[in-house]
């Protein structure tokens, strides 16, 4: 394994030290109590940037998956030929993160990007026409057209938006909504409609906490009010000791019991990736870095942009924060 660009560490703060905060729109530096318990993720060695050999770990995916899934082309040449037999079309559906992962966003092209790309090639070569995608958002704020395009690829967005067939799915919309039943605990399983009388699901997920994949993806994002209210509550709070740990999480463990339901009723082949913490430019990469860690031009750097932000508008510290990449 490759060294990490900035090691893991678990400390208490010394007398006086100060650190580095994102607080909104804008960075804070401020001095925590003595003995304050500080755990810094560090940054592994950065992952894969090249598109073109991503393309081919995606390939390399969906050709040999994990567990008892078919490869994809199999698996939806078989769905196809059961379809025709019964005298019907077979209906698809993409499914994928919205713009809260990663953060900031990531340069084009986006992971999902190149997997739906990769999937809805497959699906088209193999006789599939009747293709949908739609942002696993639950209760966020709808995804904009522009945000579409980064997630889905200009080709597909261009293809499928203009159609109706690219869209977010209404967390509070009865009508795009279908109850599955219930959980082992009587939590209601109510998801997206679209998804839930699709003949197949491909979940396009990041993994940017250990929160985040698996169950989740979906159990969280393509489920109806009804069913979250069950979980983002303030009693499954008080019984999570960590959200980012999910064995001591019983969000997670809810999260769980949803996507099992889910998984009986529908087939949704999951596509996963991990991303690394080297998530910005060359030029802010000081963002990573601990203060106790930096040099001094990362820390006059760090200083002056803390200093600077305070004197700007909102709307451009938004302008500024959005655009990086």
């Amino acid at each position: 394994d490759e060294e990490p660009v900035h090691a893991p560490e678990i400390f208490e703060s010394r007398p006086g030290e100060r650190f580095l905060f994102q607080a909104g729109e804008t960075l804070r530096i401020e001095e925590l109590p003595e003995g304050t318990r500080v755990v810094y993720g560090g940054v592994r060695a950065h992952g894969v940037r090249d598109p073109d050999v991503q393309r081919r770990m995606i390939a390399h995916a969906v050709d040999t998956p994990e567990g008892t899934q078919p490869p994809f082309r199999r698996k939806v040449r078989d769905l196809v030929a059961r379809c025709k037999d019964e005298g019907r079309e077979p209906k698809l559906v993409f499914a994928f993160d919205d713009v809260s992962v990663p953060l900031p966003p990531s340069q084009s092209p986006d992971l999902r990007a190149l997997i739906m790309e990769h999937c809805e090639e497959i699906a088209v070569e193999e006789g599939v026409s009747d293709i949908t995608f739609i942002t696993s958002i639950a209760l966020h704020r709808f995804i904009r057209p522009d945000e579409f395009r980064h997630i889905c690829g200009k080709r597909l967005f261009n293809k499928y938006y203009p159609q109706g067939r690219m869209f977010n799915y209404n967390a509070v919309d009865k009508e795009h909504s279908k109850h599955l039943g219930y959980t082992r605990k009587g939590e209601d399983v109510e998801v997206c409609r679209e998804l839930a009388e699709c003949d197949l699901a491909v979940y396009a997920n990041v993994n940017y906490v250990p929160m985040d994949g698996g169950y989740k993806s979906y159990a969280t994002g393509m489920v109806s009010y009804n069913s979250l209210k069950h979980n983002h509550d303030c009693e499954t709070l008080k019984k999570t000791k960590s959200l980012y740990d999910p064995e001591r999480s019983q969000l997670h463990k809810a999260f769980h019991r949803v996507g099992r339901v889910m998984a009986k009723e529908i087939d949704i082949f999951h596509v996963e990736t991990v991303v690394d913490e080297n998530l910005f430019p060359w030029y802010m990469s000081w963002l990573s870095v601990l203060l106790r860690r930096m040099n001094f031009l990362q820390r006059l750097v760090a200083a002056v942009t803390a200093f600077a932000l305070k004197l700007l508008p909102l709307w451009l510290r938004m302008r500024i924060f959005w655009a990086i990449r």
